[in-house]
């Protein structure tokens, strides 16, 4: 309200009051000056009935200045909302603001009012039951509850569908029941979560795919192993609650020397990738040979979460590789290969003898 209509207010409230205080004070004086007869009485209680008319008058004054000033305000919030709403009775939508006329792409307000909201609806919602059968039950639950919320497929006058967030609430207006309707668009969460969902689908495949290739397991930045996969514990021989806890030492097969390993551990402890072949042993005691690719995971503040390995079973490989190499080394040949695709080398010990080479 302004300063001046809030002083008119005010100077009302004030005569009113006056005037009450007046008659009412006048009580006393009148039985001091009139004899106590049927007129006394008359008039001794007209000051208190005329206090009493001009005290109500003021409280209703105050009401209606009241209940202006809240309607007011409503329609302020209303109107100014930025998500669209609306009110509407047996007979359709009363009032809309300009955030519903948007949303819908209509004209103006005119193109909604008097309408249902669910009339802007497709025939069926996504669960196949009709919009004008599922909307009626949604009125009921509003009314009969004080408050409902679910969520709702809408349809804009372009056709275009539209995914709402619904909340009704019963109100009552110059005596009569409505329902205030607001609506909270949710196409862009939907698109965001049809997105996430085939992302979650799209690494749920790979991840299954690897699961049936590699070996996979993660570690802890101690070296603790943390997980397994079905395929670990079928080549390894050991069952994960029997992997879960210990380091890889398990599986040490003493092929390799001790600098193998701590040249592996400060190589990924520093973030970087380590790539390169391992000889394993398995709980029976059986060598086998993985080729291992071993990748640190990052925290968001840049440090160490945990450690990948990716493993896949080269055992036959290097079983040829060593006829090959015995093979070979009856000729007293030194060769060496690189396999430009994976960038192995593969060498016979003739040739690491002649060149100084150490096998790793």
């Amino acid at each position: 309200m302004t300063k001046k209509f809030r002083r008119a207010v005010r100077t009302k409230k004030v005569a009113y009051a006056t005037f009450g205080l007046l008659f009412g004070c006048l009580f006393p004086l009148i039985a001091l000056i009139v004899p106590q007869s049927d007129l006394f009485y008359i008039i001794a209680l007209a000051p208190f009935v005329l206090g009493t008319v001009f005290f109500v008058m003021g409280k209703k004054h105050d009401s209606n200045v009241d209940l202006e000033h809240s309607k007011k305000l409503f329609h302020q919030l209303f109107d100014s909302s930025p998500f669209p709403c609306m009110v509407f009775d047996e007979n359709g939508i009363v009032d809309c603001n300009h955030a519903t006329v948007q949303i819908l792409k209509a004209r103006d307000k005119q193109d909604v009012i008097s309408k249902h909201p669910a009339e802007f609806s497709p025939e069926l919602q996504p669960d196949g039951v009709p919009s004008s059968v599922q909307s009626i039950e949604m009125d009921k639950l509003a009314r009969a509850n004080g408050f409902h919320r679910f969520e709702w497929m809408h349809r804009t006058l372009t056709g275009m569908d539209l995914p709402v967030e619904v909340s009704l609430k019963p109100l009552w207006i110059d005596n009569k029941c409505v329902l205030l309707v607001q609506w909270k668009d949710l196409t862009d969460e939907k698109n965001w979560r049809s997105s996430l969902e085939s992302a979650v689908r799209e690494v749920e495949f790979y991840r299954s795919a690897l699961d049936k290739v590699a070996i996979v397991a993660t570690t802890d930045v101690r070296g603790k192993i943390t997980f397994v996969n079905d395929k670990f514990t079928e080549v390894s021989g050991y069952s994960k609650e029997e992997l879960v806890g210990q380091d890889h030492r398990i599986l040490n097969s003493g092929h390799h020397p001790r600098e193998f390993f701590r040249d592996l551990w400060n190589t990924i402890t520093s973030g970087q990738i380590w790539h390169g072949e391992i000889c394993n042993r398995a709980k029976d005691g059986r060598l086998y040979w993985v080729e291992t690719t071993i990748i640190p995971n990052f925290k968001v503040d840049g440090s160490i979460a945990q450690f990948t390995a990716i493993r896949f079973e080269i055992t036959e490989r290097k079983q040829i590789e060593e006829q090959l190499d015995l093979a070979l080394e009856n000729t007293r040949m030194a060769i060496w290969n690189v396999d430009l695709r994976t960038q192995r080398v593969w060498r016979t010990k003739r040739h690491d003898t002649l060149f100084g080479y150490k096998e790793t």
